[in-house]
């Protein structure tokens, strides 16, 4: 996550850089390669940075969900068992755990759509 001393660093090299400083790659032979801003440069690495902190922010969603449902509390059922009670209601084991797998799968999803489409820093930063 970047920190606010790091945040304000690069807002003051974007501030200093109006003036129209720009980086000019060049190859070994000088033959002009591409140029840079040095306010873009400062701009693309905050929004890299905040994408980043999003990613991780939408990993530890994830990973807090997945250990929301330990094995100590929630043991293996009988999946034998289950099967031959749902048959008597009308139901099956497949139809139950694709029901699971959907909603696991819809929120986790959800998860990373927000991650990949918020504009929003983390965290309300």
């Amino acid at each position: 996550m970047i920190d606010d001393q790091t945040r304000n660093r690069l807002d003051d090299f974007a501030r200093k850089s109006k003036a129209g400083f720009t980086l000019t790659l060049q190859d070994e032979g000088g033959a002009y390669l591409s140029s840079i801003s040095a306010r873009g440069v400062a701009r693309d690495v905050a929004t890299l940075v905040d994408g980043h902190d999003r990613m991780l922010d939408a990993i530890e969603k994830v990973l807090s969900w997945a250990a929301a449902y330990p094995i100590s509390v929630f043991p293996e059922p009988d999946l034998k068992k289950a099967h031959e009670l749902l048959k008597a209601g009308g139901m099956t084991l497949d139809a139950v755990s694709a029901r699971a797998m959907r909603h696991v799968l819809k929120g986790v999803l959800g998860i990373m759509r927000e991650a990949l489409t918020s504009d929003a820093p983390p965290n309300g930063q």
